[in-house]
C-alpha cells in the first residue's frame, strides 16, 4: 500500500507519513459519512450555525499553530498562512449569519393554493481540493455544503495530508458529528476512482490537471451529479 508523505518543501524534510486508504477503506468511509448525513440533514439551522460559530472560534484560537502547519507543509510565508486561517474563520462567520436567509423557503406565485422553492440537501459531497490554499479552498467549499445539510468526503492534495487531517479534527472539536467531514488519503490519480463512488451525490473540484483528467462519473441508484459542489443556494460569499 503506498504512503502519503508530508514534506517540508524548503528542505525536503519528511514531516510525517500516512498509510494511504485502499478502495475498501474508501467505501467504508463513504458509507459511514452517508449514515451520519441522514441524521445531520434533520438538524435545525440554528444548531448548524451555532456549530459554525464554534468552528470560527476554533480556527481563531489555533490560528498560529494552524499557520505554522500550513507554512511548514506547503511553503507559504507564515504571515500569509495565518491570514489564510483567519479568512477561513471569517467564512464561517459569514455563513453562520447569512445561511438562514439564503436557504429559507421561497414562496412563489402560482395557480396553486401555495407554491414554494425549497433548498434540500443532496447527501455526500466529494471535495477534491488543491494544495496552494490548503485551509481556505477546503473551508470555502465545504462550509456552505455542510450548512445546507450535506456531508463531506475530502480528498485533499497529496502533499498536504497534515492540513487535511487538521481540518477534519477541527470540525470534530467544534462539535460537528464525527464522520460528517471525513478525509481519504489517496495519491492524486486516485481521485479518478473516487469520482465513481456510488455513495457520492455531488462533487467540488479544484486542483492539478493531472487529477482533473479523470472526468467520468459512473451513475448508480444513489448517485446524482450536482451543478455545484457546495450543495448550497448560490449567493455572494467571501472571495
Amino acid at each position: 500500500m503506498p504512503t502519503i508523505t508530508s514534506l517540508n518543501p524548503s528542505n525536503d524534510e519528511v514531516l510525517q507519513e500516512f498509510q494511504s486508504h485502499s478502495e475498501g477503506d474508501w467505501s467504508k468511509i463513504v458509507e459511514r459519512t452517508a449514515d451520519v448525513q441522514l441524521d445531520w440533514r434533520k438538524t435545525s439551522m440554528e444548531h448548524r450555525t451555532e456549530l459554525l460559530r464554534n468552528l470560527a472560534a476554533q480556527l481563531r484560537r489555533n490560528v498560529e499553530s494552524y499557520g505554522r502547519l500550513i507554512a511548514t507543509e506547503m511553503g507559504k510565508p507564515i504571515a500569509q498562512a495565518i491570514g489564510e486561517v483567519d479568512k477561513c474563520a471569517g467564512c464561517c462567520d459569514y455563513y453562520a449569519e447569512e445561511a438562514p436567509r439564503q436557504l429559507a423557503e421561497d414562496v412563489v406565485d402560482s395557480d396553486a393554493s401555495r407554491s414554494a422553492v425549497q433548498y434540500l440537501p443532496l447527501g455526500v459531497v466529494l471535495a477534491i481540493m488543491p494544495w496552494n490554499y490548503p485551509f481556505w479552498q477546503v473551508i470555502r467549499a465545504i462550509v456552505p455544503a455542510i450548512t445546507a445539510g450535506n456531508a463531506i468526503v475530502l480528498k485533499h492534495a497529496s502533499n498536504v495530508p497534515q492540513s487535511a487531517m487538521a481540518l477534519e479534527a477541527a470540525f470534530s472539536e467544534a462539535g460537528f458529528p464525527v464522520g460528517l467531514m471525513s478525509t481519504i488519503l489517496v495519491p492524486g490519480l486516485g481521485a479518478g476512482r473516487a469520482r465513481r463512488w456510488p455513495g457520492s451525490r455531488a462533487r467540488s473540484e479544484k486542483g492539478r490537471a493531472r487529477a482533473r483528467r479523470f472526468r467520468s462519473i459512473h451513475r448508480a441508484p444513489r448517485c446524482r451529479r450536482g451543478s455545484s459542489g457546495r450543495g448550497c443556494k448560490p449567493g455572494p460569499h467571501p472571495q
